[in-house]
């Protein structure tokens, strides 16, 4: 059976992603959106969800990446020492198959959902933005996750 979430919030965030002009996907049984969005990084793209919680909206970005076994634990360093820099949201890695995401929850029912959802969006995208190439050169070049960290800060 599905958790009961706000039909009036699933409403308002449908109606806003159509203003904005995003193709999504709606899953109503879930309250889960699905969006493609692409990112000024190596990643180039990523999944975003927006899943409705009661009156929270809670959201997660994936992207095509699945991390191979043997760089997991190079990828769980990288994503503690990046998530302690973090305020919003955080980085994870499921180690059974290497799937990456970044997500967050945002449950402030006096904030208008426009601002929760514009802000997730800018959120998602900076974080992938900013952290995207980092990442893919601990994965790909062999590249150790503090060395990979503190080029970015360069």
């Amino acid at each position: 059976m599905a958790k009961s979430y706000s039909r009036e919030l699933s409403k308002y965030v449908k109606g806003w992603l159509h203003d904005q002009k995003y193709n999504h996907k709606f899953y109503e049984e879930k309250g889960v959106f699905r969006l493609e969005f692409g990112v000024d990084c190596s990643v180039q793209r990523y999944t975003l969800i927006f899943k409705i919680h009661g009156e929270g909206i809670g959201s997660k970005s994936l992207i095509p990446i699945d991390v191979m076994e043997s760089k997991r634990p190079a990828i769980a360093e990288f994503f503690t020492r990046v998530n302690h820099q973090i305020i919003d949201g955080n980085f994870e890695m499921d180690f059974s198959d290497g799937e990456v995401a970044f997500k967050m929850y945002m449950h402030t029912p006096n904030v208008p959902a426009e601002d929760r959802l514009l802000r997730t969006a800018i959120i998602h995208n900076s974080m992938w933005s900013e952290y995207g190439d980092a990442f893919l050169k601990v994965v790909f070049a062999d590249v150790d996750p503090q060395t990979a960290i503190t080029q970015i800060e360069d």
